[in-house]
């Protein structure tokens, strides 16, 4: 289960930045998470909670901002939603393709006290 890594490296860069800004304690921290990812967020959403136990997060909301997956097209430009990796243009049927979004997995803000 990868998600635990994932939590305890998402606990450790915002520790990291409270104690910095000389925070006593975090509140919330958002997270952008792409569909395409392969993150569990249920398992991270546990993993994050568990891990959080006698830290600055102690208590914390996570809040997920999950991000739908977009492709481009290669062969006719078009723009469309990607479900998985393997899905071809709905357009034109090429494989060929850029993905534009859907595979974030960042922090993007913290709410501190």
């Amino acid at each position: 289960m990868h998600e635990l890594g994932i939590a305890q490296q998402l606990i450790e860069m915002a520790e990291d930045a409270a104690r910095r800004q000389h925070v006593d304690r975090v509140l919330s921290v958002r997270v952008d998470i792409g569909s395409l990812s392969g993150v569990l967020l249920d398992a991270l959403t546990f993993c994050f909670d568990a891990c959080t136990r006698q830290t600055l997060l102690e208590g914390c909301r996570l809040e997920i901002n999950q991000i739908a997956a977009q492709a481009r097209c290669q062969s006719c430009a078009q723009t469309y939603a990607l479900n998985h990796y393997f899905d071809s243009c709905p357009f034109c049927c090429a494989a060929d393709k850029v993905v534009l979004c859907g595979e974030e997995l960042q922090l993007r803000e913290m709410e501190v006290d």
